[in-house]
């Protein structure tokens, strides 16, 4: 369970646009056009590359693995969103929806905005499936605000924003756990278990004894309950710009985005877990510069040069990824450090034990450096536009799995 700022994404007016629409087939935060796979768009900022070459996403309101995005520029440091759905040839690279955000400038006078919206769980009532003492956590809170000005009137100009999030928030899942209580059935009574089992004289296996705790605890009489982990979010995001008009025919603009965010929280496609350890541990930290000199020769001529950099990199593993399996009285033979925490184990008939089984798994960090002059030349009644653009892209991708194991009962 997450929340989603709804109201704070630029990426939600897109669906506005004809032949738009976003979560095709479920997806978080992506954008089809006329029928393209997501992935077939391409998103700018400040007329330069902004797309992250795995998922196909936009850097800047990318998302964390669980939860909500983690890269929001501010959209009251948003002058424009740009979409062209039939793009031209300056902009060939996909066959999707061009996207390109401009960033507000500074000017003359001082001007500033800020926000604040919080949620708080102290009037909210206890869930029928939680017991009478325990309420679920769901406290939100999102604020930030931007100011922009000059430096050098008339000259030069600077412009920042932030943005804050956090939020902890729980929602209770099915778990299907043996139960402490001897209910004579000894497919889900473990006294009634281990009772059989000494009328057999089998021992006691010493694992299965360390590993039962790891299902929680359980009193009822029977093998399903109900109960969560909270999801702990916290994100914060800078963005901030610089405008030098140097005189009539030259100018120069330079942006820098930080966005970073953080996540403690029961898998999206696997929730249910038994201990807060097996909680997927996921981050993201995002970075772009842009560079920009506009020169106008003449009332016939426009050069526009660009250079842009950007850096992403998104991980994700296992909550206990950093707890010895000594601790739980295993030797899987594993010994990298990437893939530590407690294997995924399966107990036919009841939830598993461990994390998300597709875990550790990390996008990158990945780079890439965008180069692009545009000429524009006006003769008569004609308009002439030409130019190139160099992109360098430096990706890396890891994606591990620490294996699972399947028993029955």
């Amino acid at each position: 369970m997450a929340y989603y700022s709804l109201g704070r994404n630029y990426q939600n007016l897109l669906q506005l646009r004809p032949g738009v629409t976003t979560k095709p087939g479920g997806g978080t935060l992506t954008t089809s056009t006329n029928g393209l796979r997501p992935e077939d768009n391409t998103y700018y900022v400040e007329g330069l590359d902004n797309d992250e070459p795995f998922t196909g996403q936009s850097i800047i309101n990318s998302t964390l693995p669980t939860g909500d995005a983690a890269t929001f520029v501010p959209i009251d440091a948003i002058q424009e969103v740009n979409v062209q759905t039939n793009s031209p040839a300056e902009f060939g690279k996909q066959a999707g929806a061009v996207i390109n955000v401009v960033l507000k400038s500074g000017t003359n006078a001082v001007h500033g905005t800020a926000f604040a919206f919080g949620r708080s769980d102290a009037f909210d009532s206890h869930e029928y499936s939680f017991a009478p003492s325990v309420k679920p956590p769901a406290q939100l809170e999102q604020w930030g605000g931007t100011v922009g000005g000059p430096i050098v009137k008339d000259k030069l100009f600077y412009f920042v924003g932030f943005k804050r999030q956090t939020y902890d928030v729980a929602a209770n899942y099915t778990v299907f756990a043996p139960t402490s209580a001897n209910t004579g059935d000894p497919s889900q009574s473990i006294p009634a278990a281990e009772a059989g089992l000494a009328a057999h004289l089998i021992p006691l296996n010493a694992l299965s004894l360390r590993l039962l705790p790891l299902f929680g605890p359980n009193t009822s009489n029977t093998d399903s309950q109900a109960y969560g982990f909270p999801n702990i979010v916290s994100i914060y995001n800078i963005v901030g710009k610089i405008d030098y008009h140097l005189s009539d025919h030259h100018t120069l603009a330079g942006s820098y985005f930080l966005g970073n965010g953080t996540s403690i929280a029961e898998s999206e496609t696997n929730p249910g877990i038994t201990q807060p350890g097996f909680e997927d541990n996921a981050g993201l930290r995002v970075q772009f510069v842009t560079t920009s000199w506009t020169w106008t020769p003449n009332s016939t001529w426009v050069n526009d040069l660009r250079f842009g950099w950007n850096f992403h990199h998104r991980f994700d593993h296992v909550n206990d990824i950093a707890t010895p399996l000594s601790t739980y009285g295993l030797n899987t033979g594993v010994t990298n450090p990437v893939l530590g925490g407690f294997p995924t184990v399966t107990v036919n008939g009841f939830s598993q034990l461990g994390g998300d089984p597709n875990l550790p798994k990390a996008y990158g960090p990945s780079k890439d450096y965008d180069l692009v002059d545009h000429v524009s030349f006006l003769r008569g009644k004609h308009g002439f536009k030409f130019g190139f653009e160099t992109l360098f892209m430096v990706p890396f991708f890891g994606n591990y799995s620490s294996g699972t194991t399947s028993l029955s009962r």
